[in-house]
């Protein structure tokens, strides 16, 4: 405290009565440590016989008796004079003026330390000291200081109350803070420490397995040990050479003991335990810990707690596994067995045996690894495998006779008509006079006739080699009779409306017929005017019904037509601009004329004879389109097409194979590439596609442009040391060459798959296409193609070299670099697969190695698979399919129908190469899905997952569907695909759809991969010769990261100015859906990644438009994600109660946060765990240790979960937050 005295003395006397008189003596003021009061000394005389008194501060005294008065603190800006009054003479005062100090303002005021105290956590020397700061400017810097001032600690803190972990030793120490301002705090405080203790223990072998640590028995057994203590702290420990672990610097307390042996070709197991003998037993039991708690009393030690182990044979290096091997795809076919056995130690004794009866079939031995196809009939078989160490190992295999012949029942005929039906037995791959038949009607004829309606009618078939095939089909009332309705009906500018008749309509039919713009007419003749498709049906008795359809063309010229951009914005620099006819729609273009005119560049550019209402064109100018009929006015349309002065870059992409970024005799196109061109001045960047002869351009404004190709870090290519930059002025410039050079040869194979629709008991497609995008050659390529098992009857475009089951294998050959081919499959979704059941089809070529070896990578691969669906049960199975174990514990979750069953995911060790792990969960007819984590930097998938769906039934009889797609299903492998879809009964014909679908409404987690599959249908009235799909990408995704997938037609895709990308599909030649439905349908799909700025909670929103010939564009539904803020939804049994709110700032944060939580509802024990999305734990701490501050920085950049975890492994509390 500052104290400001005046040196004089001033008395101010005022008489307000004659009777008496006050005097009041200053003697000192002083400044408040706030510096804004201050306080007053003073005595009193007077002449009054009674007592003087100061109301406002409840101050009484007597006159004269030299007393010094003290009051304050008082106000410095509004407190500046008192008033005294006698107490008996009501109109005797006295007004003091009070000679106030200069204070200056104390910007320490209010900086205070509370609450400082110190207490240990469990093992010595770690210490926790906590203090609360009140006011005070934040950061506040705190250091500890020993005895002899010796500065032990120091840090910054960004909040209140703080926790510091420091070794401290016992004794008195400062602590001392200090604020932003400068201000500081001094304090001491005292801790004591009851002295540490030391353990100390053995690993050794127990040779002679009696529990025993014998003199002779000196062979120690590597082992990591873990001591745990009452509060869940631990540490660990390694034996050394001799088999010894210590842990000393233990505070005193009951500790547990945990050990695990090292394996290689031996595992070890505990010891027996033989009690009374502390200092020679071993003190570890089958689960490798301690019996009971172990006691270290304050600065004591402990060395009798030891692990004896006996060791045995580690049977996991031998093994033997069947492979079926065989086309199986017609009778008669084998489905033989291949046999590998493996072990560590050789010779193995292998033996065959029936499995019923077990019958020595065959016995031999085999001197290393070998894979063989022994010569067995058919029938189930074991086979066993039995090395030196006595190990043995045993599977079931079977060789199997193909029996079965495919039989379809083709229906010719309808009852409806009164006629007879015929049915005609087909066998797939057969000669009809080889096969046998017998009909449920007992007719043995290949064709039968037959009038009763809704009956059941069964077909067996045999042949000379027994096999037998089955089938089935229902005589129905609703078999379909099509009315032929004759040619398409015409309407002209003189004939304005047209009849549209039933010929030779049947009696007791009733007519009804559904008009383009929806409108019913009634009656076998009708009257139309507007043009469009014209659909007819005629109800019958028995529910028969008879169906026709009809198109009226209009060869007259519609009014308000107009010509229309394409892309609304004129104003660009994308090298063309589309343009057309609006209103045109159900024209007949053979009666109707469309002449253009336009610049004299488009005039010599344009094919004579050319019929077509829209145009797309790089000449600025005006266009002229003249529309004539015979019999009707010429209509004459204009419009402007601008250009605001931009120019051509153009050139060609080329494979460097020499890596000399110039232009050699050995160098090729590229065809199909992403190229991105950087405006050098502004930083705006543009891409562009090279077309099939490696050709590209981009039209720019005037400057100075950067070119280079989109490099992926899996392909095997560089980038040239000097970027081409162009500059572009009043003139194009062409030629540029752009070089990609070669790194590695090497081939890198890739797949996708399409599939535009599923729609129940009818016909369908899906395309898979391949493409080689690397620089080498594929040599001997193989692709496999397995379809979900309800896609029956499926047929390839191209024949495959074999079959097996609904798994196809087609022999590629060699596919040079940068080449791409489609394959088609047509096939039915069976009428047994329930709607919106989900069914998958699944692509992978090989070779299918790397052609960057991955950075970091150990050598092991996890996968995993939901491969059996048996009974009560389904079975998945996790993997290690890589050529090394794991070097970090293999952790998963279970998803059930879009819930996390575990709030955190399940840990499991270590996954040895070709290991596996089984998961088995109930068959309730709920969708499955399994996450797991992947070795750290391996080429897969960095969350492995797979889902199963329908198996079993849940209580209503039912499974789950619609799940299947909420998570990204990506093997993480490009020569591996993989498409999942719903089945329909009606469908959107033109839609957009994203995957994964995402949880809770489109939430995705951040980083996730979008796949995009747009799907169209030509359901106008007549074919469709081009198809145009265009897709603006919103900032939100990230160009350079746009994939190509497949697509069910051959196209070109370019990207204009404004990220527009375009796919093209010309001379498509797509037929309207009445005339053939399933070639009516297309789709095209691609990926891409998100772009790496967005934040939780920002939206992706995607859309595009259709453009079928020059109609007017079909805009698709939006396909909408959002960046997850919360991972999976928890289920009830798992979501543990969310008592305690926790608050992290600064959120975002670039690595260290504060933690807050209310003191009064937490411990410093309890844990705070910091998880991703998905729920995996990637940081722990107690809250002591972090309530001062946790430096999260080795964390990349990211949405997070913090969980509050009490000591039972609660969650208490979460919150979510970002690392920036």
């Amino acid at each position: 405290m500052r104290l400001f005295t005046s040196l004089c003395f001033l008395l101010f006397s005022v008489a307000l009565s004659a009777q008496c008189l006050i005097d009041v003596s200053f003697v000192s003021s002083s400044c408040g440590e706030d510096g804004d009061s201050y306080f007053v000394e003073f005595s009193v005389e007077g002449t009054g016989d009674s007592l003087w008194e100061l109301r406002r501060y409840n101050l009484v005294g007597e006159y004269n008796t030299g007393e010094v008065y003290r009051i304050g603190p008082l106000d410095i800006t509004t407190e500046r004079n008192l008033i005294f009054r006698d107490l008996t003479v009501s109109n005797c005062a006295f007004n003091f003026q009070i000679p106030f100090p200069e204070c200056p303002e104390n910007p320490c005021y209010g900086f205070e330390l509370t609450d400082v105290a110190s207490f240990n956590t469990g093992f010595c020397f770690e210490d926790i000291v906590q203090l609360t700061i009140i006011g005070g400017n934040f950061p506040v810097d705190v250091s500890i200081f020993a005895p002899g001032d010796v500065l032990i600690y120091r840090d910054s803190f960004f909040q209140s109350p703080i926790f510091i972990t420091e070794p401290l030793f016992p004794g008195d120490f400062v602590l001392r803070a200090t604020d932003d301002a400068g201000c500081l705090i001094d304090t001491t405080f005292f801790t004591d420490f009851l002295g540490c203790s030391y353990l100390e223990g053995r690993s050794w072998l127990d040779e002679n397995e009696n529990g025993l640590q014998d003199p002779e028995e000196t062979t120690p057994v590597a082992a990591t040990v873990t001591l745990i203590g009452e509060n869940g702290d631990f540490r660990e420990s390694r034996t050394d050479g001799e088999g010894l672990f210590v842990f000393d610097e233990i505070s005193a307390g009951f500790y547990q003991l945990q050990i695990q042996a090292d394996s290689d070709e031996f595992t070890f197991e505990p010891t027996i335990m033989v009690a009374g003998n502390d200092v020679l037993n071993s003190d570890i039991n089958g689960n490798l810990t301690t019996n009971s708690s172990i006691f270290l009393p304050p600065g004591d030690q402990v060395t009798d707690i030891d692990a004896g182990w006996v060791r045995r044979v580690n049977c996991d290096s031998l093994f033997v596994f069947a492979q079926p091997i065989g086309d199986f795809s017609e009778c008669g076919d084998t489905l033989a067995s291949e046999l590998t056995v493996f072990s560590s130690t050789y010779p193995v004794e292998v033996q065959i045996l029936t499995i019923n009866g077990n019958v020595l079939v065959e016995e031999f031995l085999i001197q290393e690894e070998e894979t063989f196809t022994p010569d067995l009939g058919p029938g189930a078989y074991t086979v066993e495998a039995t090395n030196p160490e006595g190990c043995m190992v045993s599977t079931v295999f079977e060789v199997v006779v193909n029996q079965n012949l495919t039989v379809n029942i083709l229906t010719e005929g309808t009852l409806c008509s009164g006629e007879a039906v015929v049915l005609e037995a087909v066998v797939e791959g057969a000669d009809p006079n080889e096969i046998f038949y017998n009909w449920s009607t007992g007719e043995t004829t290949q064709t039968i006739t037959v009038t009763g309606i809704g009956t059941v009618y069964d077909i067996t078939v045999t042949n000379a080699d027994n096999c037998v095939g089955l089938a089935r089909t229902v005589v129905s009332q609703d078999t379909l009779n099509f009315i032929d309705l004759g040619p398409n009906v015409i309407l002209d500018c003189q004939t304005t409306s047209a009849t549209l008749s039933v010929p030779d309509p049947l009696p007791r039919y009733t007519y009804t017929w559904f008009g383009p713009l929806n409108q019913i007419l009634s009656g076998p003749t009708v009257e139309v005017v507007v043009p469009g498709r014209y659909n007819v049906e005629g109800q019958g008795p028995d529910a028969c019904n008879i169906f026709g359809s009809v198109i009226v063309l209009n060869q007259s010229i519609p009014s308000g037509l107009t010509i229309e951009p394409f892309d609304q914005d004129t104003v660009f620099c994308d090298g063309q601009g589309c343009f057309g006819i609006m209103g045109l729609n159900n024209i007949d273009y053979e009666h109707i004329t469309i002449d253009w005119d336009g610049p004299p560049e488009f005039d010599e550019s344009v094919f004579p004879g050319v019929n077509t209402a829209g145009w797309c064109s790089p000449y600025p100018g005006l266009y002229t389109a003249i529309l004539s009929a015979p019999g009707c006015d010429t209509v004459r349309l204009t419009y402007e097409l601008g250009n605001p002065s931009c120019q051509l870059i153009s050139g060609t992409l080329w494979l460097d194979e020499a890596s000399n970024c110039t232009l050699d005799a050995e160098d090729t196109v590229i065809p199909s590439y992403l190229l991105e061109v950087t405006n050098d001045a502004t930083g705006d960047v543009y891409y562009t596609f090279t077309n099939n002869q490696g050709e590209w351009s981009v039209s720019l404004v005037p400057g100075t442009y950067t070119i280079e190709p989109i490099l992926d870090p899996e392909q095997p290519f560089t980038q040239c040391p000097d970027l081409v930059t162009v500059t572009l002025a009043d003139e194009p410039v062409e030629g540029v060459n752009v070089f990609l050079p070669v790194l590695v040869s090497c081939p890198l194979l890739s797949t996708g798959v399409t599939i535009p629709f599923l729609r129940r008991c009818f016909d369908n497609y899906a395309y898979v296409e391949y493409e080689n995008t690397g620089s080498a050659t594929a040599l001997d390529a193989e692709l496999t193609v397995t379809l979900d098992d309800f896609l029956i009857n499926a047929t390839p475009s191209i024949p495959a070299t074999r079959r097996v089951g609904q798994t196809f294998t087609f022999d590629l050959g060699d596919v040079p670099p940068f080449t791409s081919v489609r394959i088609y499959f047509e096939f039915t979704v069976s009428c047994n697969a329930q709607l919106g059941q989900t069914h998958c089809i699944e692509a992978a070529i090989t070779p299918d190695e790397p052609c960057v070896a991955p950075q970091d990578w150990d050598g092991a691969l996890v996968n995993v698979t939901g491969s059996n669906c048996s009974g009560d049960s389904l079975t998945f199975t996790i993997s290690n399919v890589g050529d090394n174990p794991m070097t970090i514990p293999l952790n998963y979750i279970v998803v059930e129908d879009g819930i996390m069953l575990t709030p955190a995911p399940v840990e499991n060790g270590l996954l040895e190469p070709s290991e596996d792990y089984i998961i088995t969960l109930p068959a309730n007819g709920s969708t499955y899905m399994i996450i797991t984590n992947q070795e750290p930097n391996a080429p897969g998938a960095p969350q492995p997952t797979a889902v199963v769906e329908g198996c079993g039934t849940n209580a209503n009889g039912n499974f789950s569907t619609g799940f299947a797609n909420i998570l990204a299903l990506d093997f993480g492998n490009n020569a591996q695909s993989i498409a999942c879809r719903q089945n329909v009964g009606a469908y959107d014909p033109n839609d957009k759809m994203g995957y994964p679908l995402g949880y809770s409404g489109g939430n995705i987690p951040e980083g996730t991969r979008l796949d995009y599959e747009i799907r169209f249908q030509n359901t106008g009235t007549d074919t469709a010769f081009t198809v145009v799909i265009q897709d603006t990408l919103s900032a939100a995704l990230d160009m350079a990261t746009f994939k190509v997938e497949a697509a069910s037609h051959p196209y070109t895709v370019s990207v204009d100015t404004h990220r527009v990308i375009s796919f093209t599909f010309n001379d498509i030649m797509l037929p309207d859906s009445s005339t053939n439905l399933i070639g009516s349908q297309g789709a095209v799909s691609f990926s891409i990644d998100h772009d790496v700025s967005l934040l939780p909670g920002d939206i992706i929103d995607n859309e595009a438009a259709i453009y079928f010939d020059f109609n007017e564009p079909i805009i698709t539904n939006v396909s909408r994600h959002r960046i997850a803020k919360d991972g999976l939804p928890v289920g009830v049994r798992a979501v543990a109660a969310q008592e305690i709110a926790i608050s992290v700032y600064p959120n975002p944060s670039a690595g260290r946060v504060n933690v807050n939580l209310p003191l009064a509802e937490v411990n410093s024990q309890d844990v705070l765990v910091v998880s991703d999305l998905l729920g995996r734990p990637l940081l722990s701490s107690t809250y002591g240790q972090a309530a001062g501050g946790w430096d999260l920085s080795e964390l990349p950049t990211g949405y997070y979960l913090m969980l509050l975890q009490d000591e039972a492994g609660r969650t208490r509390g979460r919150t979510g937050f970002v690392i920036r």
